[in-house]
């Protein structure tokens, strides 16, 4: 139902680009692996992304064709192209900015890392050095763009890899190896107790103007955010709070979710266990909050993730063709 490459989790697909592991283990979300100063994170539980019914349907369908990439097209807010995908076994997200290329992504699986770092060593202008006695590779992700950034990676450990933006790799290596301040044991907001069997979380806490990039002003008047999937004894649940800096704004926050839960009604219209669900979707405010809650069978439930999946595709296919006719693109280039 619900995410940026960095909140894109969050109104989503969820982190979509977290990928389908196939055949890990992972563990719940560990939160020594979360700065002390983090306003957001985002996170995946490999062993309860796989044995739902519903993500594993999605996956399967919707993101069929992603396929490991160059290690070199990953970063710190997009990490799986490097990864081969059935040995993920899960990934940790977080920054303290939206939208200004802030924050790291902490990947535990089990890979190959000297043929990882072979590929990387194709990146041109590929730049290696040595950090504390640890090696670190960067290069210019988008060069030449408006949207031309560094990207590091370093590997921690045998099944460890960050990627970071380049002036946050420093602290997020310090973190790991247990020598910075970590939001584990402490009173945040963000360390609220995760429900058994979460496959997707994502939080945000003490977001204000300033933490927000220039095309992320939707984000600025909400405070703060959880986000989190279940899906276990054929019962899939999404629940999303949103805290808004006013009753007003959270009024027309639900406004927003009525009209997205109106368009996938009368878009799936014809496949009736669809509508019923998204018409019994718990969309409520209680002052500055705003609540959505969203339930039903996973078996019943996935059976119907096709479609709903070729339904939103097209839907977007279509944005963009429209987009690339305004912008006088002709046939060819489609």
């Amino acid at each position: 139902m619900m995410c940026d490459r960095t909140l894109r989790f969050v109104t989503l697909t969820a982190i979509s680009f977290l990928c389908w592991p196939s055949s890990s283990r992972a563990d719940p979300i560990d939160f020594r692996q979360v700065p002390a100063n983090a306003k957001w994170f985002a996170h995946m539980d490999a062993d309860a992304f796989r044995s739902s019914p519903v993500l594993r349907q999605f996956a399967d369908h919707c993101l069929a064709k992603m396929t490991p990439g160059n290690p070199a097209d990953a970063s710190h807010d997009w990490p799986c192209p490097g990864v081969s995908i059935d040995k993920l076994e899960s990934v940790t997200l977080y920054g303290n900015r939206l939208g200004l290329r802030n924050g790291a992504a902490i990947i535990q699986g089990k890979w190959n890392k000297d043929e990882l770092i072979k590929k990387l060593q194709f990146q041109p202008a590929l730049k290696t050095e040595t950090r504390n006695g640890q090696t670190v590779y960067s290069w210019t992700k988008l060069k030449g763009t408006e949207s031309a950034h560094e990207v590091a990676v370093a590997f921690p450990k045998t099944d460890l890899m960050i990627f970071a933006a380049e002036s946050d790799l420093a602290n997020a290596l310090a973190l790991v190896n247990g020598k910075a301040p970590s939001l584990d044991k402490s009173n945040s907001p963000l360390v609220a107790e995760v429900p058994p069997g979460t496959a997707l979380l994502a939080r945000a806490a003490g977001l204000t103007d300033a933490d927000l990039g220039p095309h992320f002003k939707f984000f600025q008047h909400i405070t703060a955010l959880d986000y989190r999937l279940t899906d276990r004894n054929d019962r899939y649940d999404e629940n999303l709070t949103i805290t808004a800096d006013s009753e007003k704004v959270s009024q027309k926050l639900k406004t927003i979710m009525d009209g997205m839960m109106a368009w996938m009604s009368l878009s799936l219209g014809q496949d009736k266990t669809m509508t019923d669900l998204l018409d019994k979707t718990e969309i409520a405010t209680n002052n500055k909050q705003l609540r959505i809650h969203f339930q039903g069978s996973s078996a019943a439930l996935a059976k119907v993730i096709p479609q709903v999946c070729d339904t939103v595709r097209h839907h977007w296919q279509s944005r963009q063709l429209l987009i690339r006719e305004l912008l006088g693109e002709n046939g060819s280039t489609r």
